[in-house]
């Protein structure tokens, strides 16, 4: 849990032992929630990104931070499509509601 810019409160909240999703509550909105999971992002990439969602039994969401409106955040997983894992830098516009993630290398 962490505050970000001392308006959002920022949650990863850890979902068994394959899960974790990101959570985003505003100080001074509380109808302003976010949440990020695998399902919610499976909906927001692009197509070429969403089997590495689907196909993948481990897919963790961490928040790192707000920052000018946008929500940085990271995901990582692995499983049967990516048995090496992978891992993307992601950025979430919060007053439009989008999601973009490039891909980071993955340390051997």
């Amino acid at each position: 849990m962490a505050w970000s810019e001392n308006e959002f409160l920022l949650v990863t909240q850890y979902v068994g032992k394959r899960t974790s999703r990101t959570l985003v509550f505003s100080r001074d909105h509380a109808a302003l929630a976010i949440l990020l999971d695998k399902s919610q992002l499976i909906g927001q990439l692009p197509v070429e990104l969403r089997e590495h969602l689907r196909a993948n039994d481990h897919v963790f969401v961490e928040a790192s931070q707000v920052e000018g409106g946008m929500l940085f955040f990271r995901v990582w997983g692995y499983g049967l499509h990516d048995p090496n894992g992978f891992r993307w830098r992601c950025q979430y516009a919060m007053s439009q509601a989008t999601t973009s993630c490039s891909a980071q290398p993955v340390k051997p």
